[in-house]
């Protein structure tokens, strides 16, 4: 039986106010990768499924017991948001582990938590539960993100960047999604954006079909890791310039907003902010292509890693849409991409 899944496009962040969320410094030196040899365009929506090497605490519940209905967890003092590390002394991956170690429990269960940035344990008493007829501790967890985003570039070795940011949880988590996979998207449509309401791409993935490729790394920068040598095929090559090169004026996005292939669409570069440190709004860019404007509104959740050319190179991603006004958001230099 196939597994569908079906997504709106959430990894693309849509605040107009936004918050520095930390910088790497690199060297002035940089030489941008790929000026010698190109680079081939993404355009195209990828689903993206990010593994947590722990779990973080979403939701308490109530265990019906004989002497009431009430969350153990929750009364040994466990927040939302806090990152269990380990239970009694096994690495905490997922929630099937966590019920057999919980199950098999004499005693206590000991998690070891994380809460900002603060280590610490916890003992937990498991009580019987009669609805379910098992051991439980009244909290529910999560260990992996899921959603749409947008291939940025493949390069001659196989490797690929998307997104142009990180990929956080509600909870602002993104250290502890680092690996994973990514797969082809089904695009079924989309939401159009307005004034002060951001669009969304939809689509699905079916799990039977073979994962495009792994994920190695999720930073400032973006989303990183190997990808199928096939996936280069029929992609257009380019060019990439450095963020020195870029300047205030016309320019293209690369992107999908359909069942059909990526189409070139009319953008202006309003403004090319001078940077020294990665940052993911390098780029203020309006849409001004008529066809998009029409269709979506202008930048849609789930276009970010949305390929950006200036002069037939590919200068960088779409990362951010202004919820104020939809044909406007941000965009991080290529450079930043390449060199992280």
């Amino acid at each position: 039986m196939k597994k569908i899944l079906k997504f709106s496009g959430i990894l693309i962040l849509i605040s107009i106010l936004s918050i520095a969320i930390g910088f790497i410094f690199v060297s002035s030196d940089y030489q941008a990768f790929g000026l010698e040899h190109g680079i081939y365009l993404g355009g195209t929506p990828i689903v993206i499924v990010a593994k947590g090497d722990a779990l973080v605490i979403t939701q308490f519940v109530s265990v019906i017991t004989e002497n009431g209905a009430y969350s153990p967890a929750l009364r040994a003092g466990l927040q939302r948001g806090d990152i269990v590390i380990s239970a009694n002394g096994q690495k905490a991956y997922d929630i099937f582990q966590l019920n057999n170690i919980i199950a098999n429990s004499t005693n206590e269960v000991v998690l070891e938590v994380k809460r900002n940035g603060h280590m610490f344990t916890v003992n937990i008493n498991p009580v019987y539960d009669l609805s379910q007829n098992a051991k439980k501790i009244g909290l529910q967890v999560k260990g992996d993100l899921s959603g749409i985003g947008t291939l940025t570039y493949i390069t001659e070795d196989n490797c690929y960047g998307a997104l142009g940011h990180r990929i956080t949880d509600e909870f602002n988590y993104s250290e502890i999604y680092q690996t994973g996979k990514i797969f082809n998207c089904h695009i079924e449509g989309f939401v159009k954006g307005e004034q002060g309401k951001a669009g969304e791409l939809k689509g699905r993935i079916v799990y039977d079909q073979q994962c495009l490729g792994s994920i190695s790394k999720n930073s400032l920068a973006g989303l990183f890791g190997k990808i199928n040598a096939n996936e280069k095929t029929g992609r257009p090559h380019c060019k990439i310039a450095g963020r020195n090169q870029v300047k205030a004026g016309k320019a293209q996005i690369y992107t999908t907003i359909d069942q059909g292939k990526p189409q070139f669409y009319d953008i202006e570069i309003v403004k090319a902010q001078k940077q020294d440190s990665i940052a993911d709004k390098g780029l203020v860019i309006r849409v001004t292509d008529k066809r998009l404007l029409q269709q979506t509104g202008g930048i849609l959740q789930g276009m970010s890693g949305s390929p950006i050319l200036q002069n037939g190179c590919l200068v960088g991603a779409v990362t951010h849409v202004f919820i104020s006004d939809p044909t406007m958001g941000y965009g991080v230099y290529i450079e930043w991409m390449t060199g992280s």
